[in-house]
Order: structure tokens, then C-alpha cells, then sequence
């Protein structure tokens, strides 16, 4: 497993990197198109239950991805232990990959009925990509994690597509001296009230309703906090420009913590 791990970690990744793993399979590896599935434990578990569930779990993902060989769903795969759970790199069929952007395979729905007798669990799906670039995969996954952890929906596979933003976002952050946020949000993004408020009307596609069944609060008193962060940033949460400073600064609150 050591040149799938080399492979995972290197951004530049030559044939011969492929070479052992593709005679292992009978298959050439990098024609391949490729997506990684994270699997994360939710709690941290003494060593003897770690031991329990990682067997468990990897036990059930050889069940899932075997079936879907057997299906002609997926080519073949790799499942590898981690110390909090487990990684899974699952190389298209060719008539998966035909069509990227189709429904959830039938197998990432399995994903979801996989038991663990000590936590529960956190899935991460990155986007498909050509076998060279795994690495890319690899970090795809490892950041739907994150937003897991920060959503906390156990049993729940995070994909990458769907949170591909909050990644640009978090990139520019960094890599930029420039900032996303103005300085007006630093008052709302610190009242707590305030930022729960706009972080579950975002959160909900923006409907006053449920934010308020959510908090637990009257619609009127969520349209009077929107307006109350309307007062003191001047950024209107109707508006698409403002609505984007707002919902950045959001994302960014949230990744940071």
C-alpha cells in the first residue's frame, strides 16, 4: 500500500508510480478516472474499540465496492486503514465515467447504512478525476470532511461538488493579502445571535420559514435580525452582490473555527 499512499500525497505522479498497483489489478491505473471516499470516525475511541470498528467498517466497504465490481459499476478499488477510519479509492467503469455528473451511484448510497458499533461516522466524496491526478481527489475528500465536522451530519456523504465553493473561498483566504470580508461584518460575525441567524438562513437556501422552525423563533423576529444586519453593514441580504459578501463571510467564520 505504500505506492497508493506515495500516490495520494504526490502532485506529479509518473506511469511507473502506477506500474505495481496496475499489475496488482490487471488494469492500467492512469487510463483510469478516479474518485476518494474519506471515512472518518466520529469519536475518538479507545484502542481496542478502534480496532472493533475499523474492522467493521472495512469489512463493509469490501462488501459495498465488491458488489459494484461484480455490477460493473466501479473497475476496481482500494480501501486503505487510517488511523481514524479509513480511505477508499474507487476507479470508474467505463460507463461510470461517461457521465460524471449523474445521480449518486447506487453504491455511495450503501455507504450510508454502514454501522459502527462505538461512533458514528463522517464520509467525504471528492469529485471523479483522471487517475494522475489523485492527489487532487485526495484533498477534495479530505476537505468535504471538514465541512462535515462543521455541519455534523453523521452518516452523511459530503461531496465535494456540492461544497466546491466554500473550497475556492478558503483557498483565496489564504493565498491572498486581500481580504473577502469588510471590515463592517466583523461586528455580526462576532454577535452570536446574529451570525446563527444568517449562518441558518443560508444554510436553508434562504427561506425566513424554516430558519425560524429551526431556531426555534418567529419568522418576524428572523426578518427583524436580517434587517438588523442590513442596518449596521449597509449590505442587503436580497442583493446579489452584498448577498455574496455576506455568505462568504459565513463560510470563512465557520472554517476558521
Amino acid at each position: 500500500m505504500l505506492d497508493l499512499i506515495h500516490l495520494l500525497k504526490t502532485d506529479n505522479p509518473l506511469d511507473q508510480d502506477f506500474d505495481y498497483l496496475s499489475s496488482l489489478k490487471n488494469i492500467d491505473l492512469y487510463k483510469q478516472d478516479v474518485q476518494v471516499v474519506q471515512i472518518i470516525f466520529h469519536a475518538t475511541l479507545t484502542p481496542s474499540q478502534r480496532v472493533r470498528d475499523l474492522y467493521s467498517l472495512t469489512g463493509q466497504l469490501h462488501t459495498i465496492f465488491t458488489t459494484a465490481v461484480h455490477q460493473a459499476t466501479l473497475s476496481t478499488y482500494f480501501v486503505i486503514e487510517t488511523a481514524s477510519g479509513a480511505t477508499a479509492i474507487l476507479f470508474m467503469a467505463p460507463r461510470q465515467r461517461k457521465d460524471k455528473l449523474s445521480t449518486i451511484p447506487p453504491y455511495f448510497r450503501s455507504l450510508t447504512q454502514i454501522q459502527a458499533a462505538y461512533t458514528d461516522l463522517y464520509f467525504g466524496v471528492s469529485d471523479i478525476q483522471p487517475a494522475r491526478q489523485l492527489q487532487t481527489a485526495n484533498q477534495e475528500a479530505s476537505f468535504s470532511i471538514k465541512v462535515a465536522k462543521l455541519f455534523n451530519p453523521q452518516k452523511k456523504l459530503i461531496l465535494f461538488h456540492d461544497v466546491a465553493l466554500w473550497s475556492m473561498i478558503n483557498n483565496a483566504q489564504q493565498s491572498t493579502s486581500t481580504k473577502l470580508i469588510p471590515m463592517r461584518l466583523k461586528d455580526i460575525l462576532q454577535n452570536p445571535e446574529l451570525f446563527k441567524t444568517l449562518r441558518v438562513f443560508f444554510q436553508n437556501n434562504e427561506s425566513v420559514k424554516n430558519t425560524s422552525r429551526i431556531l426555534y423563533t418567529h419568522p418576524n423576529t428572523i426578518r427583524y435580525r436580517l434587517k438588523e444586519i442590513m442596518l449596521k453593514t449597509g449590505l442587503d441580504y436580497r442583493k446579489t452582490d452584498d448577498k455574496f459578501y455576506l455568505y462568504v463571510a459565513v463560510i470563512t467564520k465557520m472554517l476558521n473555527q
